[in-house]
């Protein structure tokens, strides 16, 4: 089963790898992508579905435009401090896959950020350490005894990005509330999503939300389209012996000391280094970061939906190309272009 942690190291292998001290240009002549908050911002849009009435005949209370409204990232670290997120992913025979730990939390200059570990049996495990400062954002990505990679992220982009980091927290575009009941000091929500257009698999979601409308918990259970499945909220869950595919569970704390103490941006950028600087430009805007970073680190940017144009000098005259990436081993790749001795 593969994970957000292979996903990332797949867009680490499509970066760029750095292993000279040469400076690199990213040019971008249509950056696109708004306001830092445009991810989250599709989210509300796709989340204003109502809830589904009881059978009294009276609207339930909670719409899944509550859940996203009340739950933005930036927002839950400014008023609790820190928010912690547990996130366990089991097999369909009910084994941990991995599991997650994240923390939220504001730096000294106002920057949200956060650090991740994910540790798994199967595939090891990666940290992840997102910060922002004076001239600078990037995230850092240590997938341990694997490899490195830095991610430079716009400014503009940051707290977009940031937020990405909790996603999965909020509505998918296709979820419908089923039930929303008062459980001891929580209120249950339950959903149903199915994308017709896949159609390979459906789901339930358990949201679990505390008196101020935030997510203490929430559960993820994928069911595999069967031949005869009843494709319907109301019978859906189980009932015509879906085979389960996956159950993913999320446990969120607020205001908890911090616990994680990641050292990731330092592994990336201590040792035998370079220095790598970006240009980043959008008609009158424009931005420059520069970083040290080891050699064998992989490194590429961050540019909502953007293409940008690699280049190896500073005058933008030696182009990548970036036509066969697809075909080649991180470490070929990197030979091709010369950036491996």
């Amino acid at each position: 089963m593969m994970k957000r942690v292979l996903a990332a190291l797949l867009a680490a292998v499509l970066a760029m790898s750095l292993a000279a001290c040469v400076k690199t240009v990213e040019k971008n002549d249509t950056v696109t992508g708004g306001e830092a908050t445009a991810a989250v911002d599709d989210q509300e849009t796709n989340a204003e579905t109502e809830a589904a009435p009881d059978e009294s005949g009276e609207a339930l209370s909670v719409t899944l435009e509550d859940i996203v409204n009340k739950n933005y990232i930036a927002e839950l670290v400014y008023n609790a401090g820190t928010v912690a997120l547990d996130y366990t992913l089991y097999n369909d025979d009910n084994s941990v896959y991995g599991t997650y730990n994240y923390e939220f939390y504001t730096l000294d200059n106002g920057y949200p950020a956060v650090q991740l570990v994910f540790t798994s049996d199967e595939v090891g495990t990666s940290e992840t350490v997102c910060l922002a400062g004076d001239g600078f954002a990037a995230e850092y990505d240590n997938y341990i005894g694997y490899t490195k990679s830095l991610t430079v992220i716009p400014t503009i982009f940051y707290e977009a990005q940031v937020d990405a980091f909790w996603e999965m927290m909020y509505p998918d575009p296709y979820e419908q509330i089923v039930s929303a009941d008062a459980q001891d000091d929580v209120t249950v929500v339950v959903t149903f999503s199915y994308d017709e257009s896949y159609g390979q698999d459906y789901k339930r979601s358990m949201y679990y939300l505390d008196d101020s409308g935030r997510i203490v918990y929430k559960e993820v259970t994928r069911y595999l389209v069967t031949e005869g499945a009843i494709i319907d909220p109301e019978t859906v869950y189980g009932m015509d012996q879906a085979p389960v595919m996956s159950v993913d569970a999320y446990s969120v704390r607020y205001g908890d000391e911090r616990k994680l103490d990641l050292d990731t941006d330092k592994t990336l950028t201590e040792g035998d280094i370079c220095e790598f600087t970006v240009h980043i430009v959008d008609g009158d805007y424009t931005e420059t970061q520069t970083f040290n970073v080891v050699h064998d680190a992989f490194v590429g940017v961050i540019a909502a939906d953007t293409i940008y144009e690699l280049y190896a000098d500073e005058a933008m005259t030696d182009v990548f190309d970036m036509s066969n990436l697809a075909n080649d081993t991180a470490e070929a790749w990197a030979k091709s272009i010369g950036n491996i001795g």
